[in-house]
């Protein structure tokens, strides 16, 4: 939903997954419990603090809400509720770094900053935010990082957790707009697939609408959604002579 326009679709706006730039040093994950505010008070205190100091008062809220609402959707739909919250949570981490310095950082860390990229640096932050959480919280299991990564345009191959921040992102309290209450209504009505594709959707109208930049990748994602949904073979009526 882009920072521009918080209430409708900030960041999750134009979602864009760029490779590279990964730390793929940090330890193994396989095994190990997340993180949570009760075993972990530590590190969730070290967390808060930063944020507060990070973002602004809204930003500071909307990644509240996003984080509460990632834990309800996990546990609706059977993804680690630990691993939600902490990645909504995060998920903002560069939100309020100015687009200049955002593209900077990006550039620096081997990214490809194409016209597309250009018409919507904020897209950025995921990246951004994604490596320096990686950095500063070495403890964070790497599915969480991919997860704060993938929070705006996404991938090709969304995991569960990836979609429940995507999600979590768009319906979160401190949205407004009545064009998404109908999405927060179908929660634990429709399987978690279904449930991104309509947010997803909407993100992609929204940029049709405003007749802004499509990056190639949210079409990319856009096509893996329906041929997993749709695969080729499948007796569609509408072809039918």
């Amino acid at each position: 939903m882009p920072d521009t326009v918080p209430d409708i679709m900030p960041d999750n706006d134009h979602r864009h997954e760029q490779h590279g730039a990964h730390e793929n040093d940090r330890a193994d994950d396989v095994g190990r419990p997340y993180p949570n505010p009760q075993t972990d008070s530590a590190l969730f205190a070290r967390i808060d603090a930063a944020l507060i100091e990070r973002l602004d008062d809204y930003g500071y809220r909307h990644t509240q809400g996003t984080a509460a609402m990632a834990r309800t959707l996990a546990e609706i739909y059977g993804t680690d509720p630990d691993a939600a919250y902490l990645a909504a949570l995060l998920h903002d981490w560069d939100r309020c770094v100015s687009w200049p310095v955002l593209i900077e950082r990006a550039r620096a860390r081997g990214m490809d900053i194409t016209d597309e990229v250009l018409a919507s640096p904020a897209i950025l932050h995921a990246h951004t935010g994604a490596d320096d959480v990686a950095r500063t919280f070495p403890e964070i299991p790497d599915d969480v990082i991919d997860a704060i990564r993938r929070h705006t345009v996404g991938v090709a191959d969304m995991r569960d957790l990836d979609k429940i921040i995507y999600v979590a992102d768009m319906i979160e309290p401190t949205r407004t707009n009545p064009a998404i209450d109908n999405l927060r209504e179908m929660v634990g009505t429709v399987d978690l697939d279904a449930l991104f594709v309509q947010a997803y959707q909407r993100s992609m109208m929204h940029l049709v609408l405003k007749q802004k930049v499509m990056h190639p990748e949210t079409t990319a994602v856009w096509n893996a959604l329906m041929l997993r949904l749709n695969p080729p073979g499948r007796e569609n009526p509408n072809l039918k002579a």
